[in-house]
């Protein structure tokens, strides 16, 4: 996996979850925030499908979201 260092700021309360969470969880927080990303990429990329798909009718909004977990193994497997 291609890799790139980051510094960022984020507030105490998020702080304290990805502290927390990284502990709980055994992840580095780098992992954590990674997941995070990815997983918000992923719902971004549904919101622009269902947005497209907005100005059809219900069936086909309900065709496209039925067969988008297999949409999503096959970019989770380019990552």
């Amino acid at each position: 996996m291609n890799s790139k260092q980051l510094s960022i700021t984020i507030n105490k309360d998020n702080f304290d979850f990805l502290e927390q969470t990284s502990k709980t969880k055994k992840k580095n927080r780098s992992e954590l925030i990674d997941k995070i990303l990815s997983e918000y990429r992923k719902y971004l990329l549904k919101k622009e499908i269902e947005a497209g798909f907005s100005a059809q009718d219900q069936n086909d909004l309900e065709l496209a979201n039925s067969d988008f977990s297999n949409y999503l193994t096959l970019i989770e497997k380019n990552e």
